[in-house]
């Protein structure tokens, strides 16, 4: 365990290489890297420090580095979440809340435009990143472990448009960009 970032297991570097995520997913940190140095961190919900179960933690920079798209274990009328945290940015945050169970995957579009999660429940989201609003929901068989926007190569043809997109095994693949 790393005294700095004690018990993380997600970490994910802004884009321009000058700050570092670390999520155990009770508590997400955000810490410049030096010389910039500082720190802002996002507790989880009461409690949440209390619970002995390792939580799926995910953590994923916007392209432009302003917002951190975070996996957060507390239900939103109902519903479980992904954050979207300005981390220091001055950037509001916001709440997607969609998943009937547990959020396990979070990734960013190239473009900065969607935001995709994946969860317990064998359901991917894709987020319009800006309105909050869901873009387009897809059922997949097995586990949402994995959140990564690829190009998926049975669309190459497909017009692309934000609500084209495809999950097999845990990849989401979505075609806008």
């Amino acid at each position: 365990m790393n005294p700095a970032f004690p018990g993380g297991h997600a970490i994910a570097f802004d884009p321009d290489g000058t700050r570092v995520a670390v999520s155990d997913g009770k508590k997400t940190t955000v810490r410049g890297l030096p010389p910039m140095g500082g720190e802002v961190a996002m507790g989880g919900p009461p409690d949440a420090e209390k619970n002995p179960d390792r939580l799926s933690a995910g953590v994923s920079w916007s392209p432009d580095g302003k917002r951190l798209a975070l996996i957060r274990h507390e239900k939103v009328e109902g519903k479980w979440p992904v954050v979207v945290w300005g981390a220091g940015s001055g950037e509001p945050m916001k709440l997607l809340a969609g998943h009937e169970s547990t959020v396990l995957a979070v990734a960013w579009s190239k473009d900065g435009k969607l935001i995709a999660s994946g969860g317990a429940g064998s359901t991917a989201i894709v987020w319009d990143a800006e309105s909050g609003k869901e873009v387009r929901r897809v059922m997949f068989r097995g586990r949402g472990g994995k959140g990564t926007f690829t190009p998926s190569p049975s669309h190459r043809t497909a017009r692309r448009s934000p609500s084209h997109c495809s999950v097999t095994r845990a990849r989401i693949h979505a075609a806008s960009w």
